[in-house]
């Protein structure tokens, strides 16, 4: 992306899926018609399970009552947000960049590394498996959708999430991993700061500029 892109930051707590995702799209049609900036999203959801496109109901292993199933259209399988996730959700303009797949979610990758790096956290990708890992065990996910040049979708971070909900799913059709959080890992991070280092890792990696009258 061009140096000093400018992106319009939102916030949202304990925001439902389908609220949001319908926000995406949206933002997601203004976009293709030049009628917004890009866009991120930093929210925390209510309990829902999500399938991605690649997903299947079979890796809802148990089903809670009290959680939602919600089949979206973003890239992957079937995961979890609640509170003490924090979702970065983007609505960017990329037809204008010669970037393939692949490449964006590199970045998307080193965000992250960046952004946990200074709480002493050292998650690392892995080719076979997706997200952002700490040994054994995920601490993020990323899962994209492009429609006519525009991203959307993004990246959850396990900030201190109810780990025991993903016990009722496959998480991401991983059977041979776990899933962990900032706070297993001993790090009480709020999510204003996690916030902070995400801003400074996103203008870093991109190159862009937040527009920080909006966050």
């Amino acid at each position: 992306m061009p140096h000093a892109r400018i992106v319009r930051c939102l916030c949202y707590d304990q925001a439902d899926y389908q609220t949001l995702w319908d926000l995406q799209r949206a933002l997601v049609d203004s976009r293709q018609q030049q009628l917004c900036d890009d866009q991120i999203i930093f929210a925390e959801h209510t309990p829902v399970y999500t399938i991605g496109r690649s997903g299947s109901e079979s890796e809802i292993l148990r089903r809670d009552p009290a959680i939602p199933i919600i089949r979206s259209d973003r890239g992957g399988r079937v995961t979890y947000h609640g509170p003490g996730q924090l979702m970065v959700y983007l609505v960017w303009d990329i037809s204008g960049h010669s970037r393939e797949v692949r490449q964006l979610v590199r970045q998307l990758e080193e965000v992250v590394q960046r952004t946990l790096a200074p709480f002493g956290i050292r998650a690392s990708s892995d080719e076979r498996r997706p997200g952002l890992w700490v040994g054994r065990d995920k601490i993020a996910a990323i899962g994209l959708r492009i429609t006519r040049g525009v991203v959307y979708h993004g990246l959850a971070i396990n900030r201190d999430p109810d780990l025991a909900a993903f016990a009722n799913i496959i998480p991401c059709g991983i059977r041979d991993g776990g899933v962990t959080s900032m706070a297993r890992l001993g790090v009480n991070a709020t999510r204003p700061e996690l916030e902070r280092q995400l801003i400074q890792a996103f203008e870093t990696t991109f190159a862009i500029t937040f527009d920080r009258s909006s966050i």
